[in-house]
């Protein structure tokens, strides 16, 4: 199966502070991701990290399958966010 990676920097102005508190919720990313349908909070694996089930809505031509994915949230400084899906 093929895999692959990619990286996309953007540059926002607002204090670090408060886009790492916004992205690091991943809660918010219903309002500004098109595809996401739903974002449900989950007892985190460990301390220190958050894990979150989110519902993504595909539009392949005349279907719209639902996708449905953990991601984890293992870092949030100023410097970065680090999460895993």
């Amino acid at each position: 199966m093929p895999a692959g990676s990619f990286t996309c920097e953007v540059r926002i102005r607002a204090r670090p502070e408060r886009l790492a508190a916004l992205l690091g919720d991943l809660r918010t990313l219903a309002e500004l991701h098109p595809l996401i349908e739903r974002v449900d909070e989950a007892p985190p694996p460990r301390p220190g990290v958050r894990r979150f089930w989110i519902t993504d809505r595909l539009h392949l031509g005349p279907f719209r399958p639902r996708i449905r994915y953990r991601a984890d949230v293992l870092a949030v400084s100023d410097a970065g966010l680090h999460v895993e899906a």
